[in-house]
Formats: structure tokens, sequence, C-alpha cells
């Protein structure tokens, strides 16, 4: 029980935010109103049972009408819920657990990733890269030798191929795509549908739910803290007739972006598919626009500079070019493209949701167990499972670090044309 003006002395705060489920692009999207941390105490407050206003205002000891019109507006969005005349109750997924509980569920999930990298990813490597890796695998020699190395030389046909299919690889580094597809094959890995249920429609048009992990001392050591990411964001832009295309992004601790989507401005990605479309110019062009525009257009290309979204190239002239994985092919068809699992992993998946739940499940209140059950169900394909993967692909050199450039962009893909 949460004493009175506790959360007022002190205040919790989210360490990150997950959204799970359909998100439309708008400028004045709900899941901004999220970052507050006085928004995030009055959730907090109200997650364990239904209260009521002023209850809640007791509880971060503050005046009852700052309370008021924030609980509206949370109920009016679906992040709260009105259960009686004068009680709300939180309406989010919180993950709220001690450091022993916590160290036993990471344990668990780097046993998970061990066996996606020795059972799965010889398979969806021989397919992007060519066969040397799974020669090498099935010596059982998961440290990438010198053969491997050269597949990624070989690869350059893989790439013309996918050229061909409208998919765009900066610098047709095989490499960076690779971040992309281990963790597009991660995300497909037997995704449960039983979540879908608890969505809710938002008023700006998106339909998902939100899951908080709060913040403490013991999580920011970075030997923890790196794998609490917040998952995959699938992201359709609002004016389709305008800007068709959708956004596929997930944020691990290889990129240098922040972990929230809410920080990706709408409007980079309106200027960089302008910019793909030729609607957005620069160079020669730019020179003979009014001062007004060029000024305008100078300060979106800085931004889109600044975000790592294209890069600068210097030759007789500065050109631009696209820092950023793009696909004519709709995200279904580069899936199908991906090999499935072995068979099972149904049952190694089942095996990692009935240990999680069953070693968290007190630590969450009894209206949340539903949704937390339907959450662990997919909880092979978290950030939590995917960073570790990453990370022992990383050591045993079946992928390769990052350049600071491509942080900027890894695990971004704009598939365009979704008309």
């Amino acid at each position: 029980m949460i004493e009175k003006g506790f959360l007022g002395i002190k205040p919790i705060k989210f360490n990150e935010i997950e959204f799970i489920g359909d998100f439309y692009q708008t400028r004045m999207s709900s899941a901004y109103y999220l970052s507050k941390q006085f928004i995030q105490n009055i959730l907090y407050a109200a997650y364990h049972k239904a209260i009521t206003i002023k209850d809640i205002a007791n509880l971060l000891a503050v005046d009852t009408n700052l309370v008021k019109d924030e609980v509206y507006h949370l109920e009016d969005n679906g992040f709260m819920d009105k259960v009686s005349e004068d009680k709300y109750i939180t309406n989010i997924l919180i993950h709220d657990l001690p450091i022993d509980i916590c160290e036993k569920r990471n344990k668990l999930f780097s046993e998970y990733a061990n066996i996606v990298c020795k059972k799965y990813m010889p398979t969806l490597f021989n397919e992007f890269v060519g066969n040397a890796f799974i020669r090498s695998a099935r010596s059982g020699d998961l440290r990438s030798p010198p053969s491997v190395g050269n597949a990624f030389i070989r690869s350059e046909l893989d790439i013309e191929h996918l050229s061909k299919q409208g998919i765009y690889v900066p610098e047709n580094d095989i490499n960076f795509l690779m971040y992309s597809i281990v963790t597009l094959a991660c995300c497909k890995n037997n995704f449960s549908h039983d979540i879908l249920k608890h969505y809710i429609k938002r008023n700006d048009g998106s339909e998902y739910i939100a899951v908080a992990s709060l913040q403490k001392s013991f999580l920011q050591d970075n030997s923890i803290d790196k794998y609490n990411t917040s998952g995959e964001i699938i992201i359709t832009h609002h004016l389709q007739e305008v800007y068709p295309f959708v956004t596929w992004h997930y944020n691990t601790f290889y990129d240098s972006r922040r972990i929230d989507l809410r920080y990706i401005s709408n409007h980079l990605f309106e200027c960089l598919y302008d910019f793909i479309i030729g609607r957005l110019k620069c160079n020669s062009d730019l020179l003979n626009q009014s001062s007004l525009h060029k000024t305008t257009s100078i300060d979106i290309f800085n931004n889109l500079l600044k975000h790592g979204f294209i890069t600068e190239s210097f030759n007789k002239n500065t050109n631009y070019n696209v820092n950023m994985i793009t696909s004519k092919m709709s995200m279904i068809d580069l899936l199908s493209m991906i090999p499935e699992p072995p068979d099972d992993f149904k049952e190694i998946n089942y095996n990692l949701y009935e240990n999680i739940f069953n070693l968290c499940k007190d630590f969450y209140p009894e209206h949340r167990l539903d949704l937390f059950n339907d959450f662990c169900k997919n909880i092979h394909i978290s950030g939590e499972v995917v960073s570790r993967v990453l990370e022992i692909l990383l050591e045993k050199n079946m992928l390769k670090q990052l350049t600071d450039s491509q942080k900027k962009t890894v695990n971004m893909i704009l598939f365009l044309n979704t008309k």
C-alpha cells in the first residue's frame, strides 16, 4: 500500500515505455502524453486498485485540481478506466520487479537467446549471407571462422537480388541489413494473437496497449539496463494519400537514438520521403529558391543529417544519400523471405512463457494478470530477448560493430508505396 504523500516525496519514473499494437503517426499522438513524470505518477498511484481523484492527489501531495483534468484526459485516451461513480484505475501494464526476480528472469532470457542463436540463426544467415556460415555452425563452432568473413563479401549478389525487388540498403552493407533481418526474424517467431484482445482504441486513431517499467537504481547498471528496450514499433502515416509509407523500428542498446518513438518526429519521416521521391531537392536547385524557402530547405537537410536519416558524400559536388533501409516490398512480403524457426520452437517458446509468468505473476495486481499472462506469451520476441540475441551474434563475430552513422538508423525500415 502506498502511503499518503509518498509519491510527492519520492516520485517514480518510467524507465521506458513500450507501445504494442498499431500506430497512426500524427502530430498529436496520445503516446506523447505519457512522457510527463507527473502523469506517470498519477498512473502508478491508481495502478494497484481503483481510487478517487482525491486519493491520487493525496498520494502525490498535490492539490486535487492539478490531478482532475489529467485523470479525465487519461480516461479519455484509454490509459485509465472509471470503474464507479468516483473511482479510477490505471489501464496500462507496469513492470515493478525486485532485483532477485529480475536476476532470475534475466537468466531465463539469456538461456533462451542462446538457443535462438544455436538453432535458428544458422538457417537465417545461410539464407541471407551464404553457405559459409552454415558449414561452421554444423561443425559446432559459432565463432565465425575466416570463411564467414568471406560470406559478407560474396553476399553482394544477395544485395543485388534484394535491390531488384525494391529493397535499398545504404552502401550495400549486408552487416547493416542483417541487424534488421535478425530482429525481424525474432519478431516473426510464433507471435501469439491473444494479446490483440487487450488493444485499446485511442483518440488519435491508434490501437495499442502501453507497457512501462519503473526506473530503479539497480537497473541503471549497464549490464542490465542495455537489455531494457522499447521493442518493435510499426507506424502507419495517417495521411496515406500524401505519405504512403509505414515505418518499422526496433530500438535496442546497439542504436544511438532515444528509446521511445515519441522522440522520432513524424516530420522527419515526411521529409525523408519527400527527399526519396524528389519533392525535396538541394544543391543547385536550392540556390535558385527564394531566401525564405532556401533557409527552410537547408534547415530540413540539417535536421535529416543530425538524426542520421541522410549522410553527405563529397565528390565533385556535395551529395546526400539515404542512410536508412527502404523497401518497395510490403512488410508481409519481406517477412515471407525470412525462414521459419524450427518446429520445436513452439514448445521452447511456451516453456519460456510459462517460466516467466510463474516467476513474476505475484508482482502484478489481480486486474492486470490476464494482460500480463497474454503479454508473456510473446515474451520471446521482447527487447530483452532481441538485445541478447544481437549481443551473442556480435560476440561470435556473426555480426560486426556498426559505425556511428549506422547506429542512428539501425533496425529502421521505411516501407514505401503502401497504398
